[in-house]
């Protein structure tokens, strides 16, 4: 009767958690599913600590398990009795058939079994108070999967709803498609018929082009062999033409050779003072040359034009009057006083004239005009070029050591891999000149060497002071202890320059190009570096003072 009520009150225990929590928990449940758990797994605990409430209080569950006669009697008392019991069974079932410690030994296993079913009906009881409780909760579960279950349900025939709505439209999309595949396979048939008729029309052009193919290879090998026929003839005219300026060139050189006899005559004139002075004088170094000799002279030069000559088969490509050239070193050979050939040079023009590989060493060539000449190998040592008019002429290779150039004009000249070293070139115009590879150890004071080109040019030494760079490049040249005080190197660029010890004071480098330069040692006191890259590093123990050089 006991455990029937005990598993009522587990039933009646479990309904009422069941129902709370079905209250208080239901509308969580299918969004929190670890919420459940969670719940299940705090009914286990309250269980377990329902064991252990009931061993700590054991007496008073006792009491409330088998009624208030188990309290009665004290727990001693009832060992003692059921000890004497079942000690007094044994002694008399085995009184003379067993030892005495066997019978000690069966006694209190008697005792243990006793206490085992005492408690097994308290265990009992609790298990079947737990088993209520999870019959409930079982049934619980159930129960909100259940109604989960027709939620998810409903939701799944909304779906199913939608999706039928969708088959639908999609049926009717089908349909229309299958229409427009009806009239695609119409307008395919139509396309195809006017494939046909276009490919026969195809196939009747692409006879009438090989017939055309052929006509026009036959006309391409006509034309090649026209083309042939025009090369060979180009040729004749351009042999032609070749001979035709050679036989100009030659018919002039045959008219201007004329004009040598003049030469010579003017040249016996000269003899003829030369000898009259040295009769009168013997002492006399230069001599003087009446004003009617020099204005034949004068008139002469002028007739000796330039024109291109006969040079190893060949005509050269420049014009040039080599009349003009032995004129001038037969004047220069015939030692004329400075003043007579300051009036010569006035009325005389020397332009193109062939000098190269001549010897005019220490010549007085003073206001002369030998623009466009070739001076090309010529020595012009010590020479007097003051005043000189050298644009465009050729100076390469030639040696100029200790010349005067003065004041002279240079623009556009040639001088790569010349000698200029002593040479004074103070004032000298030097636009666009290219002096590659020259040995400059020279004075250019004042000169204008504004775009001309200095790369790896050798101007150890050199005195630039004052002189005008702007955008001239100066690549690999070696500067070594120069003198570039107060110059103008606006835009110039020194890349790869070598600069040791060189004094740049008051210098202008407003955006040079100076990558890879070395200026260790370098003065460059109030030098204006704005907009260069020269970096501190390339002044290795030199003197720097003024503006910083742009870091942009």
């Amino acid at each position: 009767m006991r455990e029937r009520s005990n598993l009522l009150v587990g039933l009646m225990v479990g309904l009422l958690l069941g129902l709370v929590g079905y209250i208080f928990f239901i509308n969580y449940v299918a969004n929190y599913f670890s919420f459940l758990i969670g719940f299940v797994s705090g009914l286990l605990l309250l269980s377990c600590a329902a064991v252990l409430l009931f061993t700590w209080n054991r007496k008073k569950i006792l009491v409330w398990l088998f009624g208030p006669q188990a309290a009665e009697q004290p727990a001693e008392n009832n060992q003692l009795f059921v000890k004497g019991i079942i000690g007094h069974l044994v002694d008399r079932l085995f009184s003379g058939h067993m030892h005495d410690d066997s019978r000690d030994q069966i006694k209190r296993s008697g005792m243990h079994a006793f206490n085992m079913f005492m408690w097994g009906r308290a265990i009992i009881s609790m298990l079947g108070v737990l088993a209520s409780v999870f019959i409930v909760l079982g049934g619980l579960l159930g129960t909100i999967l259940v109604v989960q279950q027709n939620k998810m349900l409903g939701q799944q025939n909304v779906l199913i709803n939608k999706q039928n709505l969708y088959l639908g439209q999609q049926t009717d999309y089908i349909n229309k498609q299958t229409n427009l595949l009806d009239v695609q396979t119409d307008l395919l048939a139509v396309q195809n018929k006017n494939l046909v008729a276009q490919n026969s029309m195809i196939g009747q052009q692409t006879g009438l082009f090989h017939e055309q193919v052929g006509q026009i290879d036959t006309q391409n090998d006509l034309f090649f062999r026209q083309i042939g026929q025009v090369d060979n003839q180009n040729l004749l005219v351009k042999e032609q033409t070749s001979k035709i300026e050679q036989q100009t060139e030659l018919l002039e050189s045959d008219r201007r050779s004329a004009l040598i006899f003049m030469m010579s005559n003017i040249m016996d004139k000269i003899d003829d003072e030369i000898k009259t002075q040295t009769e009168k004088d013997r002492q006399v170094v230069k001599y003087s040359l009446s004003d009617p000799v020099l204005g034949r002279i004068g008139a002469l030069s002028q007739s000796f034009k330039p024109y291109r000559y006969l040079q190893n088969g060949a005509l050269i490509e420049k014009p040039l009057s080599p009349e003009r050239g032995q004129l001038l070193l037969a004047l220069t050979n015939s030692e004329i006083k400075e003043a007579d050939c300051d009036k010569l040079f006035t009325q005389s023009t020397f332009e193109f004239a062939d000098l190269k590989s001549s010897r005019l060493d220490s010549a007085y060539l003073a206001h002369i005009n030998l623009k466009s000449a070739d001076l090309s190998n010529t020595e012009l040592k010590y020479a007097n070029l003051a005043d000189a008019s050298l644009n465009h002429s050729d100076l390469r290779n030639s040696r100029l050591n200790g010349a005067n150039l003065s004041n002279a004009h240079l623009d556009y000249s040639s001088l790569q891999e010349a000698n200029l070293d002593d040479a004074n070139l103070k004032g000298a115009e030097l636009y666009y000149s290219n002096l590659s590879n020259a040995s400059l150890a020279a004075d250019f004071t004042e000169a204008k060497l504004n775009h001309a080109k200095l790369d790896f040019a050798i101007l150890n030494y050199a005195i630039l002071e004052r002189a005008e760079l702007l955008n001239a490049t100066l690549k690999g040249a070696k500067l070594i202890k120069s003198k570039l005080n107060q110059a103008d190197l606006t835009k110039a660029s020194l890349e790869g320059a070598r600069l040791q010890g060189a004094e740049l004071a008051d210098a202008n480098l407003l955006r040079t190009q100076c990558t890879g330069a070395d200026f260790s040692g370098a003065i460059l006191l109030r030098s204006d570096l704005t907009g260069s890259d020269l970096q501190p590093g390339q002044l290795h123990w030199g003197r720097f003072t003024g503006s910083q050089p742009d870091r942009r």
